[in-house]
C-alpha cells in the first residue's frame, strides 16, 4: 500500500469512526435529581396538597423505585415524614447501576390520594455530563485513534533489517529500526490511553456496564504488562545496539560481516 491509498483510508476510517460516534445518543438529563454511584443517598420529596400547602404528619407516604433495566429497586416502601418533605434513605448498595431510574410516589391522608412520578439519574461522579464534554471527550478520542493509526503503520512501515548484497553480507547499519521499535512502544502506550479514554465515556455518559467493564478490563490488562514490556523493549534495544555496533567495528576494519 503506498502513502497515497494509506492516507485515503485513514480519511474514510475517521469519517466512519466520526458517524458512528455521533450517531450515538447521550443519556438524556431531564431528570429531578442527580446522585454519585455506590454512594448512600437520602431521598427528599416535597408533599403538598391541592393548595399547595405542606401536607402534615398525618399524611404517609410510599415510594416504588425502579433499576434502569425496570427492576424493582424497592416496591411500597414507607417515607419518613419531615416538615417540609418526605424522605426515604437507600444504603450504597442499592443503586449500583448506572443510568436513570424511574420512581413513583403514592400518598394519602385517610380521606385524599395523591399520586407522583419523577425519575433521577446515577452518574459516576454524581453530576450531569453535559454535550459540550461529551464533544471534548469524542474529539480526543478520534484525534488518539487516528494518531495511534499513524504511529503504528510507522513502526510496521520502517525496515528493521540492515542493508545487505546479493551474497547477504552488510553493506550499512539500518539504523531506522531504533526509531521503529520506539514508534511500536509509543503506539502501545496510545493503546492504552485510548482504552482509558474509552471506559470513561462508556461509563459517564452512555452508562453502558457492559462496555465500561470490557474497556476497564482492556486498559488494566495492558496496563499490567507495561512495565515488563517496557523492561522489554530496553533489553532488546541495548541488544540490537551491541550487534551493531560489532558489525560496524568489523565494517571499519574492512572485513564483510554477515
Amino acid at each position: 500500500m503506498n502513502i497515497k491509498e494509506y492516507n485515503k483510508y485513514l480519511f474514510i476510517f475517521a469519517v466512519i469512526l466520526f458517524s458512528l460516534t455521533f450517531g450515538m445518543s447521550l443519556v438524556s438529563a431531564d431528570t429531578s435529581f442527580i446522585f454519585k454511584q455506590n454512594t448512600a443517598i437520602d431521598l427528599k420529596v416535597p408533599v403538598l396538597n391541592n393548595d399547595n400547602s405542606l401536607v402534615d404528619f398525618s399524611t404517609s407516604c410510599n415510594l416504588t423505585t425502579r433499576y434502569p433495566n425496570d427492576n424493582i429497586v424497592v416496591q411500597g416502601a414507607s417515607m419518613t415524614f419531615n416538615v417540609n418533605y418526605f424522605n426515604y434513605t437507600f444504603n450504597n448498595t442499592a443503586l449500583n447501576a448506572l443510568g436513570e431510574y424511574s420512581n413513583s410516589i403514592t400518598c394519602t391522608d385517610g380521606i385524599d390520594f395523591g399520586f407522583s412520578s419523577f425519575t433521577f439519574l446515577i452518574t459516576p461522579t454524581g453530576t450531569d455530563p453535559s454535550i459540550s464534554q461529551g464533544i471534548i471527550y469524542f474529539a480526543i478520542l478520534i484525534v488518539s485513534i487516528v494518531l495511534f493509526v499513524v504511529v503504528l503503520w510507522g513502526s510496521i512501515a520502517l525496515p528493521f533489517s540492515n542493508e545487505k548484497d546479493s551474497y547477504g553480507g552488510i553493506l550499512a547499519i539500518n539504523y531506522k529500526k531504533y526509531t521503529k521499535i520506539i514508534l511500536f512502544f509509543v503506539s502501545y502506550l496510545l493503546l492504552l490511553w485510548i482504552s482509558w479514554t474509552a471506559w470513561n465515556i462508556s461509563q459517564g455518559f452512555f452508562f453502558i456496564d457492559a462496555g465500561t467493564n470490557f474497556f476497564k478490563t482492556i486498559f488494566y490488562t495492558l496496563l499490567t504488562i507495561l512495565l515488563p514490556l517496557f523492561i522489554g523493549f530496553v533489553i532488546f534495544i541495548i541488544v540490537v545496539a551491541i550487534q551493531d555496533l560489532k558489525l560496524e567495528k568489523l565494517a571499519k576494519r574492512g572485513l564483510s560481516p554477515r
